[in-house]
C-alpha cells in the first residue's frame, strides 16, 4: 500500500537537479571570486614592486641632483677663483708693463731736466738719419752750450746750477717744434734733432731757442751780458751712402765752437750740400 505522505519521485528529482544547479552556480561564483581576488592580489604585488622601483629611482635622481648641485657649486667656486686669478694676473701684468715703461723712461730720460738723455738722443738720431736716407730729405742737428756755466756754478753754487739747467731745458723745449727732439747731451750741453727739416728752418728754430734762453733774463754776473745765454751750432745735410751721422755731429760741434770763439750768445751753422760743399751762415748776438 502506498504512503500517501511521500513526495512524488519526479518532484524529488527536480529538486535535486535544482539544488545541484544552485550549488554549481555558487561554486562558479566562488571560483570567479577567487580568480578575481588572485588577479587583484597580483596587481597589488605589481603595484608594490613598481612603487618600490619608482621610490628607488626617485632616490637615485635626488642623489644625482644633489651631486649635480654640489658639482655646480664647485664649478662656480672654481670659476670665481679663476676670474680672481685672471684679474690678479692682469693686474700684475699691467703693473709690470708700467714698471717696464717707467724703467724705459728712466733709461732714456735725463732725471734733472726731464729731456731725453744722450742714449735716447743717439737712438732717435739713428732712426731719423735712416729715414732721411730713404726719403732723401734733409735732417738737422743743433748743439747748444750754456755760456760760462762753470763760472755760474762757482758763483751761485751747484743747486743753483741744477736749477739753471732745468730753466734752460724748459726754454729749449718750449722754443722748438713738436716734431723736434730736445735732449741733454751732457753737462751743460744740449742737443736738438730736426727731422725732415731744411737748413734754413733748422737755423731759425735754433735761433728762436737761443732767444728763449736770452729772454729768461736770468742773472749771470760773470757773463759778458750780465744774464744767462747760450751758444748754438747747427748743421744740416741730406744723408747719402757717402755721409755718416758722425759727420753731422762734427759739423754741428764745429759750428758751436765757432759761435763760442766769436763771442757766444749766437748761432753758427753749417750745411753740407749734395755736392759735398760746406756752406756757413752766421747770426750775431741778440
Amino acid at each position: 500500500m502506498t504512503d500517501s505522505t511521500s513526495s512524488p519521485p519526479d518532484k524529488d528529482s527536480d529538486e535535486i537537479v535544482r539544488l545541484n544547479k544552485i550549488i554549481r552556480a555558487l561554486m562558479n561564483r566562488a571560483e570567479k571570486t577567487m580568480n578575481v581576488r588572485g588577479s587583484a592580489f597580483g596587481l597589488f604585488e605589481t603595484a608594490v614592486r613598481l612603487e618600490d622601483k619608482v621610490r628607488r629611482r626617485t632616490a637615485q635622481l635626488e642623489n644625482a641632483l644633489r651631486e649635480n648641485e654640489q658639482i655646480n657649486r664647485a664649478l662656480q667656486r672654481a670659476q670665481k677663483r679663476m676670474k680672481a686669478e685672471i684679474a690678479e694676473r692682469q693686474r700684475i701684468e699691467e703693473a709690470l708693463r708700467k714698471a717696464n715703461e717707467h724703467l724705459e723712461q728712466l733709461s732714456t730720460t735725463d732725471p734733472l731736466t726731464g729731456l731725453a738723455n744722450r742714449r735716447r738722443l743717439m737712438e732717435a738720431l739713428t732712426t731719423e738719419w735712416n729715414r732721411a736716407l730713404r726719403t732723401h730729405h734733409s735732417i738737422g742737428l743743433a748743439m747748444i752750450d750754456i755760456d760760462y756755466f762753470k763760472k755760474y756754478n762757482d758763483r751761485y753754487g751747484h743747486p743753483a746750477g741744477d736749477q739753471c739747467l732745468r730753466h734752460v731745458a724748459m726754454a729749449l723745449k718750449t722754443a722748438v717744434r713738436r716734431t723736434d727732439i730736445a735732449a741733454r747731451y751732457g753737462g751743460e750741453e744740449f742737443a736738438v734733432i730736426f727731422p725732415n727739416t731744411d737748413y734754413t728752418t733748422v737755423y731759425h728754430v735754433a735761433d728762436r731757442a737761443r732767444m728763449a734762453v736770452y729772454s729768461l733774463k736770468a742773472p749771470h754776473a760773470d757773463s759778458d751780458t750780465g744774464i744767462l745765454t747760450v751758444s748754438v751750432g747747427v748743421a744740416a745735410m741730406v744723408p747719402s751712402t757717402d755721409t755718416t751721422i758722425d759727420q753731422l755731429i762734427y759739423l754741428a760741434d764745429t759750428a758751436l765752437y765757432v759761435a763760442k770763439r766769436e763771442g757766444r750768445n749766437q748761432v753758427r751753422g753749417r750745411f753740407l750740400e749734395s755736392s759735398g760743399t760746406q756752406s756757413e751762415k752766421i747770426t750775431f748776438r741778440g
